[in-house]
């Protein structure tokens, strides 16, 4: 996924890292199946349809969730000229949202013992919340692209809290450790895969869309008489720009540090942010689109009534309960050979 806007993605290199990547999974399925019960992931869990459902749903919301979080950082700094550090403070809204969401459906499901409607009703905010952020320019206002995160931010913390806590009721009390850390892995791993994929198609299209943002520029007189003013052209930062004004292509080493532009003119670089939140857009309705699929999953999912026993109180009543199942089967086994013997047995009191 990193390589792939380098090798290009049918290249003989790129199916070589696909092939690479399916066997390792089915080495990997083939493991866990001679490891059993003591497998990292056991996959007798997959035959429990709520945490194979939930499972797909970590991956998508993992993708949508990073692949997304991943793009507004670079968005903020490269187009908005803000410093890393204002970056990440400007994503407080975001997290914000994220909070209020887990809280609020935290509080409602302990109240209510209904989960299942969360998720839905995130992962439809989410792909709202992507939507809107999809029409993010390079001079949309601070507070349009806070609030649209944290309109984002509220969707995710209805949808991860929750599915979580349908995977934990839906397992065995034994099993309720390594399912919640198995559900934890797949979200990790959708969104290493939403990271990669992503701003991979991000760099990908980002060297077309900015020229085509400069071809269009340059049909403009004023934008035209920059190229001949003495301020712009002595400038080092607005040579790449200045390249890109006279048709040439956008460098790989211009869009991997894009420091000059802090030293551009900012009528000279308003094209180059044009094109690269262009791109950026592209990268929003995808993960809309993985968000669309995570909400269809989800109204497949079964809603188990909540226990109204702790993980720990259910793993103990399942133990007596197993122990008086042992009991009675002895008992009743006991009965059986006397009769068959002839002598008279003891009559077994089931437990």
């Amino acid at each position: 996924a990193e390589q792939g806007q380098k090798w290009g993605w049918g290249s003989g290199t790129s199916f070589a890292c696909y092939a690479l990547g399916v066997a390792g999974l089915a080495l990997f399925i083939l493991a866990e199946h001679r490891m059993g019960d003591n497998a990292l992931i056991p996959l007798r869990f997959f035959q429990n349809r709520v945490f194979s459902l939930t499972s797909i749903v970590g991956v998508l919301v993992g993708m949508g969730l990073f692949g997304g979080i991943s793009v507004l950082p670079l968005y903020l700094q490269i187009v908005r000229g803000v410093s890393p550090t204002e970056s990440g403070l400007l994503l407080i809204p975001l997290t914000a949202g994220l909070m209020v969401g887990a809280i609020i459906s935290g509080q409602l499901i302990s109240r209510t013992g209904r989960y299942k409607i969360f998720p839905i009703v995130g992962s439809a905010v989410c792909v709202v919340g992507l939507v809107l952020m999809s029409f993010i320019g390079a001079d949309t206002p601070l507070w349009q692209t806070d609030l649209y995160g944290a309109l984002f931010g509220l969707g995710i913390g209805n949808i991860m809290q929750p599915i979580t806590l349908a995977t934990q009721n839906a397992m065995p009390a034994r099993d309720i450790g390594v399912a919640t850390s198995s559900a934890t892995f797949f979200r990790q791993m959708g969104g290493t895969l939403g990271v990669a994929v992503f701003l991979s198609v991000l760099f990908s299209t980002a060297g077309g869309n900015i020229a085509h943002a400069y071809k269009n520029a340059a049909k403009s007189p004023s934008f035209l008489a920059l190229k001949t003013d003495p301020s712009i052209t002595n400038v080092a930062g607005n040579k790449p720009l200045l390249g890109l004004l006279n048709g040439q292509k956008l460098s790989s080493s211009s869009l991997n540090d894009t420091s000059f532009l802090k030293h551009a003119d900012k009528r000279l670089a308003h094209p180059f942010f044009v094109g690269f939140s262009n791109s950026m857009d592209v990268i929003f309705l995808l993960a809309a689109v993985v968000m669309l699929i995570g909400f269809l999953v989800l109204l497949a999912v079964q809603e188990i009534p909540l226990r109204t026993m702790s993980g720990i109180q259910a793993q103990q009543q399942d133990a007596q309960d197993a122990l008086a199942r042992n009991a009675a089967a002895a008992a009743l086994e006991d009965g059986q050979d006397a009769e068959a013997s002839g002598s008279p047995g003891v009559e077994a009191t089931p437990t």
